[in-house]
């Protein structure tokens, strides 16, 4: 039962999204289209952002699907971003996964991002988002894992 509430659960936040507000049976076909079409092809997507960015995700990363049917699934957190940050400041993104926060912090807002990643295909990926946006002089990545004592760490995946 849990399976069906999580699908329910990713329904609702796709369909009260602000940005699909007026596109509410566009956006569950575009969920449906993700999950039974594209995802299944198990190749990677570039997706837009916001404005020129974009973001290269494949069905590995759990929030494409949200990608996908939203562009900017943390709809607070990335508006925020994109509202704060000014071409002078710089942006660390400590755990930047793909690096999409950087992408938005340096495509769109122009500011400086440093972002940090540790997994190292993760890493690469991070590298190859930010050479799709051609933000390499905005941009720099570190594939290192950031914390509050010097030591390994052991990642899952």
């Amino acid at each position: 039962m849990a399976f069906i509430g999580s699908y329910v659960e990713t329904l609702r936040h796709i369909t009260t999204h602000p940005l699909n507000r007026k596109r509410k049976v566009s956006a569950v076909i575009d969920y449906l289209r993700w999950n039974f079409g594209q995802r299944l092809l198990d190749r990677d997507h570039v997706l837009p952002l916001a404005g020129d960015a974009r973001v290269i995700l494949s069905r590995r990363q759990n929030y494409a699907t949200l990608a996908y049917t939203c562009a900017l699934w943390d709809f607070p957190e990335m508006m925020f971003l994109l509202h704060a940050l000014r071409p002078a400041d710089k942006f660390i993104d400590i755990g930047a996964n793909v690096g999409t926060y950087s992408v938005l912090a340096s495509k769109v807002a122009g500011a400086f991002s440093i972002a940090f990643e540790p997994i190292p295909a993760t890493y690469d990926e991070l590298m190859q988002n930010l050479r799709l946006n051609n933000i390499m002089d905005k941009a720099v990545g570190h594939r290192l894992c950031l914390g509050s004592a010097n030591g390994k760490i052991y990642m899952t995946s």
